[in-house]
């Protein structure tokens, strides 16, 4: 392939991103970073097929091709989750450019890879109480915060336990879904 080639075919994928970049923004009513995620794996992805089966254009790639995408993920050391992300940003990005439902969606029939529970345990109720005793009077060194702050993160942590809410659930709350009273 020659240079020109090369430079024609990187203007391509730009475009070609780009436009499917803006069709995230506008219809596929994703949260920002989610369409930047998306946009970065499909780059990754229509670079390493241009690299790795420069002859096959993007209307002929087959389930074989995200395969191949995907296990080169993995050999690069790219965790089960990343490449779950990656997976779906294919399947969006197929989507997009094969509207039509009777073209197949190569991505869309290939298996989640898999991903190893994270190594976290929950705080025993022992540890969990020492947290909310420790935000109480300041700190773990017994200092002490002026103003809302002291009050507010103790009043936060507390909430996060004893409701189950996740701390995105409890960011978003509004205050009319409080009951201050109970």
């Amino acid at each position: 392939m020659s240079p020109d080639n090369d430079d024609e075919q990187r203007e391509a994928l730009t475009e070609q991103l780009g436009q499917y970049r803006a069709w995230l923004d506008a219809a596929a009513g994703l949260a920002p970073t989610t369409v930047t995620s998306y946009t970065a794996h499909t780059a990754g992805y229509l670079h390493w097929l241009a690299n790795q089966h420069p002859t096959t254009a993007l209307a002929q790639t087959q389930q074989r091709h995200v395969e191949g995408y995907l296990t080169a993920l993995a050999a690069r050391g790219c965790a089960g989750a990343t490449r779950r992300v990656a997976l779906h940003a294919l399947r969006s990005f197929y989507r997009w450019h094969r509207p039509d439902a009777s073209t197949l969606n190569p991505a869309a029939l290939t298996r989640r890879p898999r991903s190893r529970p994270p190594l976290t345990s929950p705080y025993t109720e022992a540890e969990a109480d020492a947290i909310l005793a420790a935000t109480a009077t300041g700190g773990a060194d017994g200092s002490s915060r002026p103003g809302l702050r002291a009050g507010l993160e103790p009043a936060v942590l507390a909430t996060l336990r004893w409701s189950g809410l996740r701390a995105n659930e409890l960011c978003t709350l509004p205050v009319t879904g409080l009951d201050l009273d109970r």
